[in-house]
């Protein structure tokens, strides 16, 4: 690795959107760090060969400050943060139970703020950086079943604005995407129509349109969604 080789690190590394970023960053040139609690997922050889796996639980404190630690160590700089650690699990308000609330918001609101944390003390020594968050059309379009899930997403926005106006100064950006239905296997048993969903593709297309601003140059928050043919 060259020492003018960006870092990137991508949470949820190796779900279908954290996969479609990763290669799109490759041919970028970008080191790749893929995180994960489950780290024993079939990539294909592109991934498993060039990227490095990082085995982390984003909602552990110890394992985001071990794994960061790591990146330290090893490449003494951060580029690059994806938050893209995710879960997709429904339930209605009034069935919805304590631990299932806390749990939405440990996964999407804690997770972010944690490795948002770590990145800006690798991100603030070199004057640059650039954090993206992973959020969900949700946070602007309830649906029944999502109120965890998009109230914990939204949280995500008022996070971004938080870290502009604090580390903006130093060169750090923190921008958010929210996407309609991406067409992943989180998705589960839902079926929708394939105009109904946005493939990974084009979100990692936009954060490689987002790379190539110049540093003084943002888009705090990025909407993306279907059309209704």
């Amino acid at each position: 690795m060259s020492q003018s080789q960006p870092i990137a690190l991508i949470t949820g590394g190796t779900g279908g959107i954290g996969q479609a970023i990763a290669k799109n960053l490759l041919e970028q040139g970008y080191q790749v760090l893929l995180a994960a609690r489950r780290t024993h997922i079939s990539l294909d050889d592109e991934l498993q060969n060039r990227c490095h796996i990082l085995e982390m639980d984003v909602t552990e404190v110890e394992q985001v400050t071990t794994a960061f630690h790591w990146v330290k160590e090893h490449y003494g700089r951060l580029d690059l943060l994806v938050n893209a650690a995710g879960g997709t699990h429904f339930k209605l308000l009034q069935r919805m139970k304590v631990a299932d609330w806390d749990q939405s918001f440990s996964l999407h609101a804690k997770g972010c703020f944690l490795c948002s944390q770590q990145a800006i003390k690798l991100m603030k020594p070199q004057g640059h950086g650039l954090i993206i968050h992973i959020a969900s059309l949700a946070v602007k379009q309830p649906k029944p079943g999502f109120a965890a899930y998009g109230a914990a997403k939204a949280a995500l926005a008022n996070l971004s604005e938080s870290l502009n106006a604090e580390v903006g100064r130093y060169g750090i950006r923190s921008i958010v995407i929210n996407p309609s239905y991406v067409d992943t296997p989180l998705l589960g048993e839902h079926s929708y129509k394939p105009e109904e969903l946005i493939p990974p593709g084009v979100i990692a297309d936009f954060i490689q349109t987002i790379c190539q601003l110049p540093h003084h140059v943002t888009l705090p928050e990025l909407t993306l969604s279907t059309v209704s043919l």
